[in-house]
């Protein structure tokens, strides 16, 4: 084949972008030139002495403006879904729209990047793809008219001649531009009809049109008057001027397609109105914070917000993680971040007030407001001091407290001297607190009611800094002279003092609340029904369950009556006393239960003396279980004094019976006739050992208690008792066991012995199972240094505590009698609670 003719070849084609890119760079050497030429005369100094002079007040009007035109670009979207037949919700426009119009505001290429936007989030709520894109190109179209009217306005309604980059336009010529340009807005709703059907992606009903046309104008108009509120010098006979450079500082920004129109669009603004250079030039830097940076922040921190909530419904591996970290750590960041807060208005309190700031106020509200304002900042500074620990327990009245009153913090800011810092920063406080409030769900707290002495020493602290602080503020002050009552605009000092002494009376008799005040036990029995009892002793191998009879602990019964636990509690920890009582397969309930309660009021659980079947729900409690010690049961079918290894018993048995020592049974009806007798072998042994009861793992000497068991009492030669021990029955019959054992100091020896001796043999008569001959505390922990710290704390405590309880001397009692040793455990709360619920288990079980 003959190669072609190079005459013949078609011609190449330009590149589409080339002639884009050469315009681009046109226009941007064109105002780049411009830009240095009008900037020539702009003094940086000048330019910040005009940004620290912006009026508080203007810079909250261009706020609200902004807001207001956010708000109606929202109706873009919502104009042109209804054209289209697309129902969407409202929350989901309203992300949409601002979500998309804060990126493309400011990266530019707004097709692309708000188009993206809009893509991902219409299309959650069922909205074609397609569609999405005839939104994007309304919602832009509908934007560059209202770009269009603005301008046309600015022409039609110009009176004088109209001066731009030197270029003058007469008075008439302008308002004919103006006129066409009007002229043709408003012949788009009829070519709306024309064209609607057509694959032109217009609405085709001409009230949408119009509807559309009005929104862009209005937003427009609103986001000009942003840009117009922050430059003072501008005068009525600007504005038509102002709205047509904005008008082609938007155009321009979209042809040099610099992101944004940083640069672009200040230069284009700069160059039409020149003679208003410093403060135009603060006024346009304080609109780029205003107008796009503040939205877009914001715009980032709502979706991410939502995303990662999403996320965490979703319930996926990071979903969990972070919703786990969130909710962990919400209570400790939001209490800090509270107290934090309240430090801040305490200080503010005590500083002088802006008097520029005042000289404004002064002239909106009258002076009482602004002293009452000062003085109930202070005290809500105070407040939210005494709610953050609140926080800390997960409280909802806390939370929905903590809330309100950075509100009212925020107001009060705002009242007492437009502290618009201070009054924002709370706000933002309130934000972020709203937005942990799933973590905060104890309904059962009150706002003020935590009783942590930390958080209060802390507050009162903080009051006392703040307080200090204003003795530096005001050097000269004497308290003896100085007016404490005196009112007026620059009256910092006695404001000082007022609000000083309010929160010091207000944080003394907090103080003094929480100090003579108790945590309410909102959980459980008192007392414990006899038909529950009989119902879960009945299916119980436990005789320590008789320690339900001692009063001082509380009950959580099962829904169906057979089955319950008893706890104790003290401080913030609510100890439970050995396995629920009752039917096993309603353990689980039974715990959980109270972990649910005990988790509602702020308190921790710790289960002491547990056995091995209940160690897999002490797991899933999420405690730590370890080994407190043994316990020591006796097979009584195989229990005999007979064998070498049983001689010692066997001869200390023999010796109290040479002695004349005698067991006697006394059932739980006679004994309240031998009580006096027995209260003095009691208060013998007590003083002899120099201690006094020991409850909750233990009986006490209570006649009530007492009344409830049967009692062994060994008599001596001449008919008096010498010791004695109540006895605990399981209720399925199985096991026997002892509580109180005391006896005279001058009982002979080997008296106990003899008494456990004839127990076992009463009991192995009465067909007992098994004698229990209780926990031997401390023991059959082994590991050296290997073991947990725990285990190695112990064995030191087993080697060490003897001079105050001989533990050893306890397994080796035990020890004679043959008996199997069980294991037995603590079920502790994880890290350093863990060790504090044991500082408190060591003060109850030890009085």
């Amino acid at each position: 084949m003959l190669a072609a003719h190079p005459s013949h070849r078609r011609p190449r084609r330009l590149p589409r972008w080339l002639p884009l890119a050469a315009g681009g760079l046109i226009a941007a050497a064109i105002l780049t030139a411009a830009f240095l030429h009008f900037a020539r005369g702009l003094d940086p100094a000048a330019i910040r002495v005009a940004l620290a002079a912006l009026p508080a007040g203007r810079l909250v009007a261009a706020v609200g403006l902004t807001a207001a035109s956010y708000v109606l670009l929202a109706g873009y979207d919502a104009l042109a879904l209804a054209s289209l037949d697309q129902k969407v919700p409202w929350p989901t426009i309203l992300r949409a729209s601002f979500t998309s119009y804060a990126i493309s505001h400011n990266l530019g290429l707004g097709l692309v990047t708000g188009g993206s936007a809009r893509l991902v989030l219409y299309r959650r709520a069922g909205v074609a793809p397609a569609m999405v894109a005839r939104v994007v190109v309304i919602a832009s179209g509908a934007f560059w008219c209202g770009v269009a009217g603005i301008a046309a306005g600015a022409l039609l309604f110009h009176a004088r001649p109209l001066a731009l980059f030197g270029v003058v336009l007469s008075p008439v010529l302008a308002h004919a531009c103006g006129a066409a340009v009007i002229a043709l807005l408003a012949s788009l709703p009829f070519a709306g009809r024309v064209l609607g059907g057509t694959r032109l992606a217009l609405p085709g009903r001409p009230g949408h049109i119009a509807g559309l046309l009005a929104t862009a104008v209005l937003d427009l108009a609103l986001s000009v008057g942003a840009l117009l509120v922050l430059v003072p010098s501008l005068g009525p006979e600007d504005f038509p001027q102002l709205f047509l450079a904005y008008a082609l500082a938007v155009v321009a920004g979209l042809v040099t397609h610099v992101p944004g129109g940083l640069g672009v669009f200040e230069g284009t603004v700069l160059a039409a109105l020149n003679r208003h250079g410093p403060e135009l030039a603060a006024g346009l830097i304080a609109y780029r914070a205003i107008y796009y940076l503040l939205p877009l922040a914001l715009s980032l921190a709502l979706n991410g917000a939502l995303a990662l909530r999403a996320t965490c419904r979703r319930g996926g591996a990071v979903g969990r993680a972070l919703a786990v970290i969130a909710f962990e750590t919400a209570p400790m960041a939001m209490a800090a971040m509270v107290f934090t807060g309240g430090l801040i208005l305490l200080l503010s309190g005590v500083l002088p007030a802006v008097h520029d700031r005042l000289r404004t106020l002064r002239a909106m509200v009258a002076l009482p407001v602004v002293e009452a304002a000062h003085l109930a900042a202070s005290l809500t500074g105070a407040a939210l001091l005494l709610v953050a620990p609140a926080l800390l327990s997960r409280s909802r009245s806390g939370f929905a407290t903590a809330r309100a009153l950075l509100l009212v913090g925020a107001l009060f800011s705002l009242a007492k001297g437009l502290d618009f810092e201070e009054a924002g920063l709370m706000l933002a406080m309130a934000g972020a607190l709203h937005g942990f409030g799933a973590a905060f769900y104890r309904q059962s707290l009150g706002a003020f009611s935590s009783h942590n002495r930390v958080w209060l020493a802390a507050a009162m602290v903080a009051v006392i800094a703040a307080v200090v602080s204003g003795f530096a503020t005001y050097p000269r002050m004497t308290l003896v002279s100085d007016p404490w009552f005196h009112f007026g605009w620059r009256a910092d000092l006695s404001r000082y003092l007022r609000a000083s002494f309010a929160t010091c009376a207000l944080m003394a008799a907090f103080a003094v609340r929480e100090l003579l005040s108790r945590p309410p036990v909102l959980v459980g029995l008192t007392a414990l029904p006899e038909a529950v009892f009989a119902a879960a002793t009945a299916q119980s191998g436990r005789s320590d369950a008789m320690l339900a009879l001692t009063g001082d602990k509380r009950f959580l019964v099962a829904p169906q009556g057979d089955a319950f636990l008893m706890f104790r509690p003290l401080g913030r920890t609510w100890f439970v006393m050995g396995d629920p009582v009752g039917h096993p397969a309603r353990w689980a309930d039974l715990v959980w239960e109270l972990r649910r309660q005990s988790d509602r009021v702020g308190t921790r659980l710790c289960f002491y003396q547990i056995g091995d079947a209940f160690l897999p729900l002490a797991l899933e409690l999420g405690l730590r279980p370890v080994k407190y010690g043994e316990e020591a049961l006796i097979s009584l079918d195989e229990f005999t004094l007979s064998g070498s290894c049983m001689k010692g018993l066997r001869n200390s048995h023999a010796q109290g019976a040479r002695s004349g020592l005698a067991l006697e049974l006394v059932p739980r009806a006679r004994v309240p006739e031998i009580l006096g007798e027995l209260r003095c072998v009691s208060e013998a042994w007590l003083a002899r050992h120099g201690g006094r009861e020991k409850r909750f793992s233990l009986g006490a000497f209570d006649p009530a208690y007492l009344a409830r068991c049967d009692m062994a009492v060994v008599r001596g030669a001449g008919g008096e008792a010498v010791a004695f021990a109540n006895l605990w029955r399981s209720g399925d019959g199985a096991e026997l066991s002892v509580d109180l054992m005391r006896q005279r100091p001058e009982a002979p020896a080997g008296t106990m012995d003899f008494l456990l001796v004839e127990l076992m043999e009463s009991a192995k008569k009465q067909h007992f199972a098994r004698f229990n001959l209780g926990v031997a505390p401390l023991s059959g922990m082994r590991g050296g240094r290997l073991a947990t710290p725990w285990t190695r704390g112990a064995r030191f405590a087993f080697g060490f505590s003897r001079l105050r309880y001989n533990f050893q001397g306890l397994r080796r009692y035990k020890e004679k009698f043959a008996p199997a040793w069980h294991n037995r455990y603590i079920a502790l709360p994880h890290g350093l609670a863990g060790y504090r619920a044991l500082i408190q288990l060591l003060r109850l079980i030890g009085r």
